[in-house]
C-alpha cells in the first residue's frame, strides 16, 4: 500500500452490487486508489445507500468503513454492516 487512507465517493452502494458508479472514465482511476490504499473509507449521501448505479467499482466487502447521512435506509445499513463493513451515520 502507498497511502494509508483513501476517501472515496460513488454513485450507489449496496450488499448485491457492491460499490458503483455512473461515470465509467472514473472507474479505473478509483479501482488503483483501493488497490494503493491501507483502509478504503466511502463518503457518499444518504440517498447513494442501497442504490446501484452503472457499474462496480469493488465489491461491497473491499471498504472497510462507509460515512454517510443519518437518514439511510436502517435496512440497508445493516445489511452492509452484516459484511463486516463499519458504516458511520452523520
Amino acid at each position: 500500500a502507498h497511502v494509508d487512507k483513501a476517501f472515496i465517493s460513488a454513485g450507489g452502494v449496496s450488499v448485491e452490487a457492491g460499490v458503483t458508479n455512473a461515470n465509467s472514465v472514473e472507474i479505473p482511476t478509483k479501482k488503483a486508489i483501493i488497490r494503493a490504499a491501507k483502509e478504503i473509507i466511502l463518503v457518499v449521501t444518504h440517498n447513494k445507500i442501497g442504490k446501484r448505479s452503472f457499474s462496480q467499482i469493488v465489491p461491497i466487502r473491499k471498504i472497510d468503513k462507509i460515512i454517510t447521512g443519518k437518514d439511510s435506509s436502517p435496512e440497508q445499513v445493516e445489511l452492509i454492516r452484516k459484511q463486516g463493513v463499519e458504516v458511520i451515520l452523520v
